[in-house]
């Protein structure tokens, strides 16, 4: 087979990496500042990726699905932009390289998706500049996408997995057939194709894997035990130096390894393992990597034993953080040692055979969840908020990043508050394997950290609504007074017998207080019966939370006009709300018009005009009323479509510029005129 290298002379291949170069650093220019009236995003940057795959002509470019996108670097994976033309709003999840053709690659989308899109298998002749639908597969889920090497002078042959299907491309994507069908669901969740034998491919189903020698034309059933019942398969790695030497991944639910040199007629194992999909290093077929959703493993035997790595790596447990998981792995042909990682933090890459990782910079890509932003009502510079499971702060105003100190021995943070009565006083709240919930005490802004002796009860919102007195609350609402050492249950869970049918179920999202009063809070949640929907609720405490009673159902957010002190707005579904009388009665003021679900995440008055509010939705951005929140429309282009967006924050500073958090990822920013 015609090496990658010698598809194009050397002033072609200079002349592609140029013209994509060029592309990449227009598309990659942020604005140093934000932009008039127009949302963009800034940071910190960074995001979960599914799936990785690297040219092996030129290992310096890569490209990555992260959040349904599609993002390409030219520069061993430092800084990244989209590569997503002709994929808009498709939910892409994996990506695969033609090894016989330079800038031909395909992507696929799966679930989750969009409700409105088909899967589909799309194509780039140009390594990512623009991409083209060439199959749909209406009523399927894609599972697995890969490219084999084709006869001598061919293209590539294009593998796709369904839940009961493999389809086939002969022709570089022109036309798609089915080669391989099972008549129940089995999953095809990994094809393998042979580097060094064009024609030779495994498929790994959940409880069958098969082997074909012609290009997937025909297949025969591999048999890790012959005369037991198969086990539960995940995953399968070729190792590239030995092509004979296979290794198959049963994950957490299969629990084992699998192990094959002689191409799949007889294997070894089972092996104990937790890993579910898996490499092999290009030189040393006895160097496997492994992860899963319990984090990333190394074997050194060629499968038989595996053990865990964390140097240089954050948690990747699911039973640490919410961003978990191993999805993907890139390795480059005859680099022995090198893998990058792809994983529910970003990408980690190694070139010590994994005994040392450390993060790639992965500047340009904005899908890093960011949750819990909040500006010190001290100082207007300093900031705190949840970024991809981690928390960061910023002494400057959103310019540069740094890890909270305390997250250096931590491992969940679970909300962090400043105090809006002591000046540098902030509270953590942190859970932990060994101990569970621990409270953290910092009065010089976060630069060091004291644990709170005493049993911290379970809860992830926290509110500091007067001075010395604290708030926990999730399923009911804890309180304490003697700076978290002791607390006392002031508003249950359940209402009513837990066992019976007519008992309610609370659960408490946010927790907000009263900034125009010193002792007033609310706690807005939803309330369930067993067998019923829930619903929306808003309970009030006007004693700093030492009691709450029911203040209004069907209220999903909350906000104070700071002109008007005797007034509180809330929203229900699409309509904005005001009462005067603490709660006795609501007067409808607008509309909001919202499509989809019509929910409001968060709500705020402009400090500049109490009459211009912004309301963060689930479905249609950031809206801006300018009338008292009579007439909304929206308040700026540029966030990502169907993207729900949880906050919206006013800088206190510059009041012009407004911060909103989508779904998506990353803080996006935007000056309004008042």
């Amino acid at each position: 087979m015609p090496s990658a290298r010698s598809q194009f002379s050397p002033v072609t291949q200079a002349r592609l990496l140029l013209r994509f170069l060029l592309v990449v650093s227009v598309l990659s220019a942020v604005p140093a500042s934000a932009a008039p009236n127009l949302w963009t995003p800034f940071g910190p940057t960074g995001g979960r990726v599914n799936d990785i795959v690297i040219d092996p002509a030129h290992p310096e470019m890569m490209w990555i699905a992260s959040a349904g996108m599609v993002y390409a670097s030219v520069d061993g994976g430092t800084s990244w932009n989209q590569t997503n033309s002709g994929l808009e709003g498709q939910g892409i999840s994996f990506l695969a390289l033609d090894p016989a053709q330079p800038g031909v690659l395909y992507a696929a989308n799966s679930l989750p998706a969009p409700t409105n899109v088909d899967p589909a298998i799309f194509r780039t002749l140009n390594a990512g500049a623009h991409w083209t639908r060439v199959a749909t597969l209406p009523g399927q889920n894609i599972f697995s996408l890969a490219v084999a090497p084709g006869a001598p002078g061919a293209p590539g042959v294009v593998f796709a997995g369904t839940p009961e299907e493999i389809v086939r491309s002969l022709d570089g994507g022109a036309t798609f057939q089915v080669v391989l069908s099972r008549t129940s669901v089995v999953i095809f969740r990994g094809i393998e194709p042979d580097p060094q034998h064009p024609g030779t491919v495994y498929a790994v189903s959940t409880y069958r894997r098969s082997k074909s020698v012609d290009f997937g034309t025909t297949w025969v059933d591999l048999d890790e035990s012959p005369g037991h019942p198969p086990p539960f398969i995940s995953g399968l790695a070729v190792a590239p130096s030995d092509p004979q030497t296979l290794v198959e991944a049963g994950g957490i639910a299969g629990g084992m390894t699998w192990r094959s040199r002689n191409g799949g007629a007889t294997w070894d194992g089972p092996f104990a393992s937790s890993v579910e999909v898996l490499t092999i290093d290009p030189v040393d077929p006895f160097t496997v990597y492994g992860g899963s959703a319990v984090g990333l493993f190394v074997s050194r035997d060629g499968g038989v034993n595996w053990v865990p790595v964390t140097a240089g790596l954050p948690p990747l447990s699911v039973g640490q953080s919410a961003y978990y998981g191993v999805n993907a792995f890139a390795t480059v042909p005859g680099r022995a040692g090198f893998v990058i990682a792809a994983t529910g933090r970003g990408l980690f890459e190694s070139d010590d055979a994994g005994a040392h990782w450390h993060g790639l910079a992965m500047r340009g890509v904005f899908t890093n969840q960011i949750e819990d932003f909040r500006i010190d009502p001290f100082n207007p510079a300093h900031w705190t908020l949840n970024s991809q499971g981690t928390r960061l702060v910023s002494h400057d105003g959103g310019f540069t990043f740094s890890l909270l100190p305390a997250t250096f021995n931590l491992q969940r943070i679970d909300a962090v508050e400043f105090d809006p009565f002591v000046r540098n006083r902030m509270w953590l709240t942190v859970r932990t394997a060994s101990t569970g919930k621990q409270l953290y005490r910092s009065n010089d802004g976060g630069a060091t950290w004291t644990r709170v002796t005493g049993t911290i009860p379970d809860g992830p919102q926290l509110l500091v609504p007067a001075q010395g007195v604290l708030l926990l609350a999730g399923s009911g609402i804890s309180r304490s007074t003697d700076g978290g050492h002791t607390w006392k249950k002031v508003q249950s869970g359940a209402i009513g017998n837990p066992d019976s049918d007519n008992a309610i179920f609370l659960h408490f999202s946010r927790l907000v207080r009263d900034p125009r009063t010193q002792r007033t809070a609310y706690a807005l949640g939803d309330a369930s019966k067993p067998h019923g929907a829930s619903f929306f609720v808003i309970y009030r405490s006007d004693d700093a939370g030492a009691t709450w009673r029911l203040w209004n159902t069907g209220g999903q957010s909350i906000v104070f006009n700071p002109a008007k002190p005797k007034t509180i707005d809330i929203t229900q579904n699409r309509t904005l709300l005001v009462t005067s009388n603490n709660g006795v009665s609501f007067q409808t003021v607008g509309d909001l018009g919202l499509t989809g679900y019509p929910w409001v995440l968060d709500l705020i008055f402009d400090l500049r005009n109490p009459a211009t509010l912004y309301a963060a939705t689930y479905a249609d951005g950031v809206k801006q009323s300018r009338d008292g929140g009579v007439t909304w429309e929206i308040a700026a282009p540029g966030l990502p479509s169907n993207s729900p967006v949880y906050q919206v924050v006013q800088d206190t500073a510059r009041r012009q510029r407004f911060y909103a958090t989508p779904q998506i990822g990353e803080l996006w920013r935007a000056d309004f005129t008042p």
